[in-house]
């Protein structure tokens, strides 16, 4: 067995490593580990090995109820960890979670780690809610440990009785990977940038904009979300909504009439994907994050750290980062009644929201900085290395402790 500290990260799609772990391949790797990242193959397949300077293999692993596929790509990913050996191995998303724990437990692997960002179950019913139940069950089993990324997500596991509170984690105060102290500053917010913007939108200092950014489904709110701006538009002529993601044709498909006010009200301003949400956050006036389920929505974290108020549903993960109405403003998931009185109380006295939104700023900035995350995740895996007590590994981790403030 080598001396070689090994650790494979592995989501179901190449996103989630590009958008869930950005940074944390580089920052390992000058810690002294040797990352592997597997996903099956998408468009930013190639973004990984290139922006992280990391190995990224593809299997065949799929968002879907795939039995067929999922059995071949369990067979195939089990026989790669018994050749590759790794010491650890840390999955994201419910599928990469499900087959990348279950083979690292039938190939011997020593660590077997699980986050968990959000769960599909907490919103499924009949019998595909205890399917769901009976996966999460499974991959919690073979997993050593599992990391819930809120306290909320650790109370909702522990509640249902999803696993036994002996194999939960909380890494810090949460959060997968924390937010990019450069990108998601205000001070370095380009004001070219910033025009360009303002001149895709037509932007207009009299109207109020808000902002939706993420996967455009029917569990992130988006159906409630523009009808309620139909509505709340016949008081407020001045509200403009900007729009930051895409359809997804292969789960959670969005109503054609949802699609056709998105299409055709001048009003709102479908822009796709952005990998510059920063400078949105900073010409939005509110961000509003209607979502079902979470685990820690990076994206409220981001405009937390942009000082941008914040609206949001009350379910768990949003209610870790705006915690109460004190930081930000809660209303009650799914309920279009809850969300534009919310949004009337905000739009009243909008000098009261820019307030909170700065109380939450300080709170975001002290304990969510992505290199603070990142420190708290390397102590994590030391941690685990140290309770193994894996001779192979001891003068590895000598090297690596040297170097631990590095």
């Amino acid at each position: 067995m080598s001396n070689e500290i090994k650790i494979v990260r592995i989501t179901t799609v190449p996103i989630s490593l590009k958008v869930l772990l950005k940074g944390q391949f580089d920052f390992m790797q000058k810690k002294g580990f040797n990352l592997l990242a597997i996903s099956a193959k998408g468009k930013e397949s190639s973004e990984i090995s290139t922006e992280f300077y990391t190995p990224h293999l593809e299997f065949p692993l799929t968002r879907k109820i795939t039995p067929i596929i999922d059995l071949y790509c369990l067979i195939k990913l089990t026989i790669f960890f018994s050749q590759y050996k790794p010491t650890i191995v840390h999955s994201h998303t419910p599928k990469a979670g499900l087959i990348g724990m279950l083979a690292a437990r039938l190939a011997g692997v020593p660590i077997k780690i699980h986050t968990i960002a959000g769960l599909p179950l907490m919103t499924a019913k009949g019998l595909k809610k205890k399917l769901l139940v009976a996966v999460e069950k499974l991959t919690y089993w073979a997993a050593d440990e599992v990391l819930p990324n809120s306290k909320s997500m650790y109370d909702y596991l522990l509640k249902e009785r999803l696993i036994n509170q002996s194999k939960l984690k909380i890494i810090g105060e949460g959060s997968s990977n924390g937010f990019d102290e450069n990108q998601f500053n205000i001070k370095n917010v380009k004001e070219t940038d910033i025009e360009l913007i303002k001149k895709e939108i037509n932007y207009n200092p009299d109207n109020f904009y808000l902002l939706f950014v993420g996967r455009m489904v029917v569990d992130k709110g988006l159906i409630e979300m523009i009808e309620s701006f139909a509505q709340l538009k016949k008081t407020y002529s001045n509200l403009k909504l900007i729009i930051l993601g895409e359809f997804e044709n292969e789960l959670s498909l969005v109503p054609e009439e949802i699609k056709d006010i998105i299409k055709n009200d001048s009003s709102i301003y479908h822009l796709g994907w952005q990998d510059d949400v920063q400078n949105y956050l900073s010409i939005s006036n509110l961000l509003i994050h209607p979502s079902h389920r979470e685990g820690f929505p990076n994206i409220v974290l981001q405009a937390a750290a942009m000082n941008c108020p914040i609206m949001c549903s009350r379910i768990p993960g949003n209610i870790d980062i705006v915690s109460s109405n004190r930081v930000g403003y809660l209303f009650n998931a799914n309920d279009r009644k809850s969300l534009i009185n919310v949004f009337e109380n905000v739009y009243a006295d909008y000098d009261l929201a820019k307030s909170k939104s700065e109380v939450l700023n300080k709170y975001i900035w002290e304990n969510f900085p992505r290199k603070k995350v990142h420190q708290k995740i390397y102590q994590y895996y030391i941690s685990k290395l140290e309770e193994k007590k894996l001779p192979a590994i001891n003068y590895r981790l000598q090297e690596i402790n040297s170097n631990f403030e590095g």
